[in-house]
């Protein structure tokens, strides 16, 4: 999917018939394809539960019309691996937000690991940001679906790498997104880099240390300890207090 002008890749799928005892489920499956150099261009998965593959693509030199790679509906149990996501623009590079449960089951996986996230832009959006809603963004988990985020590589130019946004009923809602390579960053900028319950307390705490020490998949963690926020009086109060002050 090369040079065009207008669109994308979007389908939504149709919710399946439950009276029926046997199980049928959807399957989507978009592997080893380019998309690259469109224009006003959306790569989406909406709509229903399904079992999903969308391993070792490329997305490359996209503009998007609002962001790249997205999954809406109902939880889906993906399997994201092996994709370069390079010098795209937009709002956001990709975007989980899923608004409803499976009837299926208790328990949906979604695993994004060994993808490579590098150099992507964002877009003037038009909107004056709000302290409560991130502008821009590389990777969002937004809804109801937890994801685990391991192994994937990131150094982009937009305003955070990852928002945390998982909506939960749980006062400790954490999400899984150690051993990522975050571009280099000490522990202070990384915490900067990331916009989750520190930074407005809707949103899911984001475990992030050990971390990638190195840009390649195989690098060693990070082993001096996690970095332990402080009280600091001259900027605003936010945050948890972890211990004694």
């Amino acid at each position: 999917f090369e040079k065009n002008r207008r669109g994308g890749f979007s389908i939504e799928l149709p919710k399946v018939n439950l009276m029926y005892q046997e199980l049928y489920n959807h399957s989507v499956d978009v592997n080893d394809t380019i998309f690259e150099n469109n224009v006003d261009f959306e790569f989406r998965i909406d709509g229903f539960y399904c079992n999903s593959s969308v391993a070792r693509n490329r997305f490359q030199q996209n503009k998007c019309r609002i962001g790249c790679i997205s999954f809406t509906g109902t939880e889906k149990d993906f399997d994201i691996q092996e994709n370069e996501i390079f010098e795209n623009t937009g709002k956001y590079i990709m975007e989980f937000n899923m608004d409803s449960h499976t009837p299926y089951t208790r328990w949906v996986d979604s695993i994004i690991m060994y993808n490579n996230f590098k150099r992507n832009q964002k877009i003037d959006t038009g909107v004056r940001p709000v302290s409560s809603s991130p502008d821009t963004y590389t990777l969002g988990i937004k809804g109801v679906q937890n994801i685990t985020l391991n192994r994937n590589l990131f150094q982009n130019h937009l305003d955070y790498e990852l928002v945390a946004g998982q909506a939960s009923n749980v006062l400790e809602n954490y999400l899984d997104v150690t051993e990522n390579y975050w571009g280099g960053l000490t522990q202070e900028n990384i915490q900067k880099s990331i916009f989750d319950f520190d930074d407005w307390n809707n949103y899911a705490i984001a475990e992030y240390y050990p971390f990638l020490l190195y840009d390649r998949y195989d690098s060693p963690l990070a082993t001096e300890g996690k970095l332990k926020s402080e009280l600091d009086f001259t900027r605003p109060i936010g945050g948890r207090i972890q211990g004694q002050m």
